[in-house]
């Protein structure tokens, strides 16, 4: 298992939307539909990370690199399903995670919010946790269980068809515990640190899921550059 980060704060769409060409006809259209010019830029890295480490880690050349959703919106290769990943963005970062197994990442910006948001989307056990917080840790504690179940959504391939009260997760003594009345398959899960403004969490399959101990972060400029040779090399 790998993952690796970005931080595109303050880079211009126009400066490389060029790289669209490049792209699925699908991908460019999706891209360029976004009317926020920062979205655009979070869905762009996110492909050129997809692809740059599909080439050389796993040998995938760019015009074999196909990505599809499955039925339940889960993005995959096509013709290499043993190589498996998943991305996320927010706020200026974006992230993705590889693996062999199956695997989801989600990071979230910590922005101010109404946390009795809570009672739509989390068990009863994962709200008494939060409301048993100091006042002035609960938005971090809500992020940090956010994360952990979109990882898990996003690993599990099944997305928002797995009823929000079926699994959760026990926080309180310091490990992550999870627990489901749904999936009798073993997930691991693991918080890493990339920002104080962000949670980050990453779902792994099975107990003996080797998280990395750190993150690659790499600048946007290199990411190009390496995708450039990827291309050539195609």
């Amino acid at each position: 298992m790998e993952v690796l980060a970005t931080n595109v704060r303050g880079l211009s769409f126009d400066a490389c939307q060029s790289l669209l060409y490049y792209m699925g006809k699908e991908r460019q259209e999706r891209i360029r539909k976004f009317r926020n010019q920062e979205d655009a830029i979070r869905s762009l890295f996110g492909e050129l990370l997809i692809r740059v480490y599909a080439a050389e880690n796993w040998g995938i050349a760019h015009r074999e690199c196909i990505v599809l959703a499955d039925g339940h919106q889960k993005p995959q290769f096509v013709n290499f399903p043993r190589c498996q990943f998943n991305v996320s963005h927010s706020g200026s970062w974006v992230v993705a995670a590889f693996d062999e197994s199956p695997i989801g990442i989600d990071i979230e910006q910590i922005i101010p919010i109404d946390l009795t948001v809570a009672n739509r989307f989390f068990t009863a056990e994962e709200v008494k946790q939060l409301e048993n917080r100091p006042v002035t840790q609960r938005l971090a504690y809500f992020y940090r269980l956010w994360t952990l179940k979109e990882s898990y959504l996003k690993a599990n391939g099944k997305g928002l068809s797995v009823p929000l009260d079926s699994f959760g997760f026990d926080l309180t003594e310091g490990a992550i515990r999870f627990h489901s009345s749904m999936d009798s398959k073993t997930w691991s899960f693991k918080h890493y640190s990339i920002d104080s403004a962000y949670k980050l969490a990453v779902c792994g399959y099975s107990s003996e899921a080797r998280f990395p101990a750190y993150i690659q972060i790499t600048s946007p400029e290199k990411i190009v550059c390496c995708f450039q040779r990827v291309v050539e090399m195609s």
